[in-house]
């Protein structure tokens, strides 16, 4: 949906009921890396990189021994859930939170399943607000601001892995809460586009049915890249090449399969890798000098510097045998550039105050429809809260393209 849409950088945003997941797509790809985690467990296999913090619809406020509020990690889950979904759940969630300020409730959710109780949301708060000698309304809008600043620890540490700045990104938030927060979260992260999908609650679902078939193998090496190790370094390359391919045959059957390769080298005693993408015929006649200067390229794309002149050494060899999916329609529909009229005016609690803001539905915001924040925008399978300072146009492919003024 990002490569459709034109975007080269983006940042992606998946709020579901426990955990906000972020991660990072260049020129439309997913960024891999190794070393990721599943809780405390290193997970020693090229994984998607994405990052995972404990806020989510469901992460549940409280106030800690020192008197601080916090956010998470321990979550309503889905049974019983919010407060406000009724079924039995006591703890204020960000959900309640989003609820009591005016976001949430002022239209169907969950392609009307769920009519959350804003009194049930104000009656889990309360407990809270006597504790922190606060109201109601400002308790809320405290646990959304704590929850966004639960995100940014985890965005802050994959930009700097990642070598960029969040004035070059775009947000991309989904899941059934991600664009409920996340215009809040891409100002709080000095961030100024955000992109909307056209269904953002069943994104992943799409995912799946869009994702292409892929294996990976990886050996770890340990030696100064230079011409003696040369012939053991193709060697490797070519065994993990033709591993990836059959393991990916007995997992698809046969079939065109596209072949990339990668290592991971690092400088003398750094004590991290970078990953390097070796062009395909490096496989058969690539030098040392060649996959240096590749290297040293990538070093300093990332972190703005390399030395040519230091001794580099090999940490690791890859290669990924991918199978591509069928290609999924995407929505091309004629631009018609006019400013939408919302249904009604509503109150939202924001900046630590109320505000009068539009109220829009999504199926009526056709392609070129215009709108400024401050505004809600409901449909079946999220919420999309638009701030002031904010403005939005509907694309050609049906998503919500949100920019600062």
């Amino acid at each position: 949906m990002a490569r459709a849409a034109g975007e080269r950088l983006v940042l992606t945003l998946d709020i579901g009921g426990t955990s906000a997941d972020v991660a990072l797509l260049v020129d439309g790809a997913p960024s891999f890396g190794s070393g990721q985690a599943i809780g405390e467990f290193p997970l020693a296999i090229p994984t998607v990189a994405v990052i995972s913090s404990g806020q989510g619809g469901g992460s549940i406020a409280r106030v800690d021994a020192q008197g601080v509020l916090q956010v998470g990690p321990e979550s309503a889950g889905s049974t019983p859930g919010p407060a406000c979904f009724g079924r039995g759940g006591e703890h204020f969630t960000v959900t309640d939170a989003a609820l009591v300020c005016g976001i949430l409730g002022q239209g169907p959710l969950g392609f009307g399943a769920i009519a959350p109780d804003r009194a049930l949301a104000e009656a889990a708060a309360r407990p809270i607000a006597e504790r922190l000698g606060l109201d109601v309304p400002a308790v809320a809008e405290g646990v959304l601001r704590v929850a966004i600043s639960g995100m940014l620890v985890e965005i802050d540490k994959l930009l700097a892995r990642a070598g960029a700045h969040a004035s070059e990104l775009t947000l991309m938030p989904f899941g059934g809460a991600g664009p409920m927060l996340g215009a809040l979260l891409a100002e709080a992260a000095g961030i100024r586009r955000v992109l909307v999908p056209a269904v953002p609650g069943t994104l992943c679902a799409l995912g799946a049915l869009a994702a292409d078939l892929r294996r990976d193998t990886m050996r770890s090496l340990l030696l100064p890249l230079a011409e003696p190790a040369l012939p053991l370094l193709h060697e490797t390359v070519d065994a993990l090449a033709k591993e990836a391919k059959a393991t990916l045959d007995e997992m698809g059957g046969d079939g065109a399969s596209d072949i990339s390769l990668g290592a991971d080298l690092r400088y003398q005693g750094q004590s991290f890798e970078v990953p390097v993408p070796l062009p395909a015929n490096w496989r058969g006649d690539g030098t040392a000098a060649d996959l240096a200067a590749l290297f040293h390229a990538a070093h300093k794309d990332a972190f703005g510097h390399c030395d040519p002149e230091a001794p580099v050494e090999v940490v690791g060899l890859g290669a990924a045998a991918l199978r591509r999916a069928p290609p999924l329609p995407v929505r091309d529909d004629p631009v018609v550039e006019a400013a939408a009229v919302p249904d009604t005016t509503i109150s939202l609690r924001l900046a630590g105050a109320w505000h009068d803001a539009g109220l829009y539905r999504r199926e009526a915001l056709g392609a070129g429809a215009r709108l400024t924040g401050p505004a809600v925008v409901t449909q079946s399978d999220c919420t999309v809260l638009v701030p002031a300072g904010w403005r939005v146009r509907t694309d050609a492919q049906g998503n919500l393209v949100m920019e600062t003024i």
